[in-house]
């Protein structure tokens, strides 16, 4: 239970739910294929950007080349492996943004003009759109949180070392 709490009490997801109830006041009932291809082709590419935000920073993750302190923040609290359920779950929301955003696009572009299109698609799209948007954010300020925490763990290992050195 706590793991799903970890999850839904997150500054991510209540922002989406946020920008989703907003969408829900104010957003009108029916929207025009004209607004609806604006706003998703603009969509596909902050999103498409943010994809690749995203791998950048999941690079950095990946390329730790310090097994010891990936050993640490697992033996600190299992950080690493948390880190990277949370990159799962935000990299399986981007991808399905991006999609959904795709296929609501390609569906619009190929509607006539007059047709209009229903709040439903739009608020889950709001909603899938803000979560990735800060989510993306919050895992490129953990990566470098981590990054600052990895050189500082590093200094420290180097004063032990040269202790150590000293020592004997």
């Amino acid at each position: 239970m706590k793991r799903i709490s970890d999850i839904v009490l997150t500054w991510d997801t209540i922002l989406g739910l946020i920008a989703m109830f907003a969408a829900i006041c104010y957003v009108p009932d029916n929207i025009s294929s004209a607004i609806y291809i604006s706003i998703y082709g603009t969509a596909i590419s902050v999103l498409s950007i943010l994809f690749s935000i995203f791998f950048a920073s999941l690079a950095v993750i990946i390329s730790f080349p310090d097994n010891s302190f990936v050993a640490f923040l697992e033996k600190a609290g299992k950080y690493f492996s948390q880190l990277i359920a949370y990159y799962k779950l935000t990299l399986f929301i981007l991808f399905v943004a991006l999609f959904y955003t795709l296929v609501i696009y390609i569906y619009a572009s190929l509607s006539p003009s007059e047709f209009r299109f229903s709040k439903t698609t739009f608020v889950i799209f709001i909603f899938m759109f803000t979560y990735s948007l800060v989510a993306t954010i919050s895992a490129v300020i953990v990566i470098l949180s981590l990054t600052k925490s990895r050189a500082a763990y590093l200094a420290n290992q180097e004063e032990e070392s040269e202790k150590e050195e000293e020592g004997n």
